[in-house]
């Protein structure tokens, strides 16, 4: 039976972390006196290539990384996991199918 790429246990490649998960990184932006509360996804993809949007506060970080992965081009990822960072931030890591 062959492992899928989210059965590897991740190891340093040298370079890059061979069986690592694609990541966003989502942070809490509080109010402003013109704006309100929202989230903030952001997904790197390659060299350079920067994907970032808002959500309402609302609508929470989950629906900020989906939204991101979608804008990003990869609409069928689904969340592996989540871990808090810090008070405002979060890593949520994808399943890509």
């Amino acid at each position: 039976m062959s492992k899928s790429k989210t059965d590897q246990t991740p190891v340093w490649a040298g370079e890059y972390v061979r069986g690592a998960l694609p990541a966003a990184i989502v942070k809490y932006h509080g109010p402003t006196s013109r704006r309100p509360p929202k989230w903030i996804a952001t997904l790197t993809r390659g060299e350079g290539l920067v994907v970032r949007l808002a959500v309402p506060f609302s609508d929470g970080p989950l629906v900020a990384a989906l939204a991101v992965a979608a804008k990003s081009g990869s609409p069928h990822w689904a969340v592996a996991s989540v871990h808090h960072i810090d008070n405002s931030t979060y890593s949520i890591a994808f399943n890509s199918p």
